[in-house]
């Protein structure tokens, strides 16, 4: 088992790692872009539950032999 390294002896590792170039630099998105996605993601969202309650409603529509749809579909 390996013996717990303190703190500095971390902080030593990990200055020589970076100066060494092992860790390469990354891209941090920007608030905004990240606030785009999140509404991206909250659409695909309801569009999916949209989906399911269509056919849901659709499916117990069609077991109790209604005619479905009940009113035309606005695109």
């Amino acid at each position: 088992m390996k013996a717990n390294k303190t703190d500095p002896h971390d902080a030593a590792g990990l200055a020589q790692l970076a100066r060494t170039g092992f860790y390469k630099q990354v891209h941090v998105k920007s608030p905004a872009a990240l606030g785009v996605r999140s509404v991206i993601t909250a659409r695909g969202d309801l569009v999916e539950a949209r989906v399911r309650l269509d056919n849901t409603i659709r499916n117990r529509s069609l077991s109790l032999n209604q005619p479905w749809p009940f009113f035309e579909k606005v695109e």
